[in-house]
Protein backbone atom coordinates (compact mmCIF):
# COMPACT_ATOMS: atom_id res chain seq x y z
CA UNK A 1 0.00 0.00 0.00
CA UNK A 2 2.76 2.47 0.90
CA UNK A 3 4.46 1.80 -2.41
CA UNK A 4 1.23 2.55 -4.29
CA UNK A 5 0.65 5.78 -2.38
CA UNK A 6 4.21 6.93 -3.04
CA UNK A 7 4.23 5.64 -6.62
CA UNK A 8 7.15 3.29 -5.92
CA UNK A 9 7.81 -0.16 -7.35
CA UNK A 10 8.04 -2.05 -4.08
CA UNK A 11 6.83 -5.41 -5.37
CA UNK A 12 10.23 -7.16 -5.34
CA UNK A 13 10.97 -5.92 -1.81
CA UNK A 14 7.59 -7.11 -0.56
CA UNK A 15 8.03 -10.52 -2.21
CA UNK A 16 11.41 -10.97 -0.51
CA UNK A 17 10.03 -9.79 2.82
CA UNK A 18 7.11 -12.21 2.56
CA UNK A 19 9.49 -15.10 1.76
CA UNK A 20 11.60 -14.27 4.78
CA UNK A 21 8.59 -13.95 7.09
CA UNK A 22 7.16 -17.25 5.82
CA UNK A 23 10.28 -18.92 7.21
CA UNK A 24 8.97 -18.24 10.70
CA UNK A 25 5.80 -20.29 10.14
CA UNK A 26 3.70 -18.24 12.58
CA UNK A 27 6.36 -18.37 15.30
CA UNK A 28 5.96 -14.74 16.39
CA UNK A 29 8.07 -15.18 19.51
CA UNK A 30 11.09 -16.38 17.53
CA UNK A 31 10.53 -13.67 14.90
CA UNK A 32 10.45 -10.91 17.51
CA UNK A 33 13.51 -12.28 19.29
CA UNK A 34 15.47 -12.47 16.03
CA UNK A 35 14.44 -8.90 15.13
CA UNK A 36 15.44 -7.64 18.59
CA UNK A 37 18.83 -9.31 18.36
CA UNK A 38 19.42 -7.91 14.87
CA UNK A 39 18.23 -4.44 15.88
CA UNK A 40 20.58 -4.40 18.86
CA UNK A 41 23.47 -5.62 16.71
CA UNK A 42 22.92 -3.18 13.83
CA UNK A 43 21.98 -0.04 15.71
CA UNK A 44 22.93 -0.23 19.39
CA UNK A 45 25.77 -2.36 20.78
CA UNK A 46 27.70 -4.50 18.31
CA UNK A 47 31.41 -5.00 18.98
CA UNK A 48 33.87 -3.65 18.00
CA UNK A 49 31.52 -0.99 16.55
CA UNK A 50 27.89 -0.52 15.65
CA UNK A 51 27.49 -1.30 11.92
CA UNK A 52 24.82 1.35 11.25
CA UNK A 53 24.38 4.03 13.91
CA UNK A 54 20.92 5.56 13.30
CA UNK A 55 21.93 9.11 14.28
CA UNK A 56 22.87 11.92 11.91
CA UNK A 57 25.55 13.09 14.36
CA UNK A 58 27.43 9.82 13.79
CA UNK A 59 27.87 10.71 10.10
CA UNK A 60 28.76 14.38 10.30
CA UNK A 61 31.20 16.59 12.06
CA UNK A 62 33.25 14.73 14.60
CA UNK A 63 30.89 11.79 14.79
CA UNK A 64 29.86 12.43 18.38
CA UNK A 65 26.29 11.63 19.30
CA UNK A 66 24.16 14.65 20.18
CA UNK A 67 26.54 16.79 18.17
CA UNK A 68 25.85 19.85 16.04
CA UNK A 69 23.52 18.00 13.63
CA UNK A 70 21.24 17.03 16.54
CA UNK A 71 21.04 20.67 17.63
CA UNK A 72 20.28 21.78 14.07
CA UNK A 73 17.53 19.16 13.78
CA UNK A 74 16.03 20.33 17.07
CA UNK A 75 16.01 23.87 15.70
CA UNK A 76 14.18 22.66 12.57
CA UNK A 77 11.58 20.99 14.77
CA UNK A 78 11.14 24.17 16.81
CA UNK A 79 10.81 26.34 13.69
CA UNK A 80 7.96 24.07 12.56
CA UNK A 81 6.27 24.48 15.95
CA UNK A 82 7.24 21.07 17.34
CA UNK A 83 9.11 19.84 20.39
CA UNK A 84 10.40 16.43 21.41
CA UNK A 85 7.89 14.53 23.53
CA UNK A 86 9.07 14.10 27.13
CA UNK A 87 8.79 10.31 26.82
CA UNK A 88 10.80 10.06 23.58
CA UNK A 89 13.96 8.19 24.55
CA UNK A 90 16.10 8.51 21.42
CA UNK A 91 18.13 11.47 20.22
CA UNK A 92 16.46 14.10 18.00
CA UNK A 93 18.63 13.19 15.00
CA UNK A 94 17.56 9.52 14.96
CA UNK A 95 16.67 8.39 11.44
CA UNK A 96 13.10 7.52 12.41
CA UNK A 97 12.57 10.92 14.09
CA UNK A 98 13.84 12.72 11.01
CA UNK A 99 11.57 10.65 8.74
CA UNK A 100 8.62 11.35 11.00
CA UNK A 101 9.41 15.06 10.83
CA UNK A 102 9.58 14.91 7.04
CA UNK A 103 6.20 13.20 7.06
CA UNK A 104 4.82 15.99 9.25
CA UNK A 105 6.15 18.64 6.85
CA UNK A 106 4.52 16.87 3.90
CA UNK A 107 1.23 16.58 5.78
CA UNK A 108 1.29 20.29 6.66
CA UNK A 109 1.98 21.21 3.05
CA UNK A 110 -0.92 19.08 1.82
CA UNK A 111 -3.35 20.42 4.42
CA UNK A 112 -2.54 24.07 3.77
CA UNK A 113 -2.68 23.51 0.02
CA UNK A 114 -6.10 21.83 0.31
CA UNK A 115 -7.26 24.77 2.42
CA UNK A 116 -6.22 27.08 -0.42
CA UNK A 117 -3.39 28.72 1.54
CA UNK A 118 -0.72 28.53 -1.15
CA UNK A 119 1.70 30.83 0.70
CA UNK A 120 1.73 28.54 3.74
CA UNK A 121 1.98 25.47 1.51
CA UNK A 122 5.05 27.01 -0.14
CA UNK A 123 6.58 27.62 3.30
CA UNK A 124 6.05 23.98 4.28
CA UNK A 125 7.52 22.84 0.95
CA UNK A 126 10.56 25.08 1.54
CA UNK A 127 11.01 23.50 4.98
CA UNK A 128 10.96 20.07 3.32
CA UNK A 129 13.55 21.14 0.77
CA UNK A 130 15.81 22.59 3.45
CA UNK A 131 15.46 19.61 5.77
CA UNK A 132 16.10 17.09 3.03
CA UNK A 133 19.08 19.03 1.68
CA UNK A 134 20.69 19.80 5.03
CA UNK A 135 19.86 16.60 6.85
CA UNK A 136 18.24 13.42 5.50
CA UNK A 137 19.87 13.42 2.07
CA UNK A 138 23.26 14.27 3.57
CA UNK A 139 23.51 11.18 5.74
CA UNK A 140 20.47 8.97 5.16
CA UNK A 141 21.82 7.16 2.08
CA UNK A 142 25.06 6.28 3.94
CA UNK A 143 23.09 5.05 6.94
CA UNK A 144 20.83 2.93 4.73
CA UNK A 145 23.81 1.49 2.84
CA UNK A 146 25.47 0.54 6.15
CA UNK A 147 22.20 -0.99 7.34
CA UNK A 148 21.89 -3.09 4.20
CA UNK A 149 25.56 -4.10 4.21
CA UNK A 150 25.73 -4.83 7.94
CA UNK A 151 22.50 -6.72 8.26
CA UNK A 152 22.66 -10.43 8.93
CA UNK A 153 18.98 -11.09 8.25
CA UNK A 154 16.99 -9.77 5.29
CA UNK A 155 14.41 -7.79 7.29
CA UNK A 156 16.49 -4.65 7.95
CA UNK A 157 18.22 -4.93 4.58
CA UNK A 158 14.83 -4.85 2.86
CA UNK A 159 13.63 -2.03 5.11
CA UNK A 160 16.76 -0.06 4.16
CA UNK A 161 16.04 -0.65 0.47
CA UNK A 162 12.48 0.60 0.92
CA UNK A 163 13.57 3.69 2.91
CA UNK A 164 16.17 4.43 0.23
CA UNK A 165 13.43 4.37 -2.40
CA UNK A 166 11.38 6.80 -0.29
CA UNK A 167 14.32 9.22 0.06
CA UNK A 168 14.97 9.08 -3.69
CA UNK A 169 11.30 9.73 -4.40
CA UNK A 170 11.29 12.70 -2.04
CA UNK A 171 14.45 14.09 -3.61
CA UNK A 172 12.70 13.98 -6.99
CA UNK A 173 9.35 15.25 -5.68
CA UNK A 174 10.71 18.27 -3.81
CA UNK A 175 12.70 20.51 -6.12
CA UNK A 176 16.19 21.01 -4.71
CA UNK A 177 16.65 24.22 -6.65
CA UNK A 178 18.97 25.90 -4.19
CA UNK A 179 21.18 22.97 -3.26
CA UNK A 180 22.10 23.37 0.37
Amino acid sequence: LAGEILGLETGPIMVELRKWLDGYENDEERLLLDLQIEHTYLFITARPHVPAPPYESAYSGRGYLMGEPALQVLESYREAGLAMHKDYDALPDHFSAELEFLSYLIQQEMETEQAGDMASAATWRERQTNFLGKHLLQWGPRFLAKTAAGGRVPFYQLLADFAGMVLQAEEQRVPMTAQI
